[in-house]
């Protein structure tokens, strides 16, 4: 599964990258945030919530491309602060992850996890890895992985149904 940014508006990527990418420089710089992704359980409910949102972001961002939510600072940031500048900068946003019943902090953790989830999975399954690296491995991240990969042909449909269709080209 390959991401292209090229059919999401200035916007959506911008949300998308805000709430996910971003998160990584959090982990990187917040050891806290780090704990927390590898001790957030996923469901399959919180993964279709996930994906409804995304989509719904995805397509609030195509109908508002001159809408900003890049990210300003350091890159230092952790979720929290984050998710304040996310809910400051673009309350649209803010409200359609809540609809779909997460705080804008949670959203980018559970993005966070999720992500990191169907990374390790992806990997598992293309023979390039056993799954988290031992640094990451405990019990919640085991059960992440295997949830997903037991699930794997929905998670691809949801993963599937959030990129938003071709333009032509």
């Amino acid at each position: 599964m390959s991401w292209n940014p090229r059919p999401f508006g200035k916007a959506a990527l911008a949300c998308l990258t805000f709430i996910v990418l971003l998160s990584s420089s959090a982990l990187a710089t917040d050891s806290a945030d780090m704990k927390e992704v590898g001790t957030y359980p996923l469901t399959m409910d919180k993964v279709r919530r996930l994906a409804a949102a995304a989509t719904e972001l995805s397509a609030y961002g195509e109908s508002h491309p001159n809408q900003s939510t890049a990210k300003s600072g350091s890159g230092d940031s952790n979720f929290t602060e984050m998710a304040k500048e996310l809910d400051s900068k673009s309350p649209e946003a803010a409200a359609i992850i809540k609809k779909h019943g997460y705080s804008t902090r949670e959203f980018m953790v559970a993005s966070t996890t999720l992500g990191m989830a169907s990374m390790a999975v992806n990997l598992k399954k293309s023979g390039m890895s056993g799954g988290a690296t031992a640094k990451e491995e405990g019990p919640v991240v085991k059960a992440n992985e295997e949830l997903l990969e037991k699930n794997w042909d929905e998670v691809q449909r949801l993963s599937a149904a959030m990129r938003p269709a071709k333009k032509g080209n």
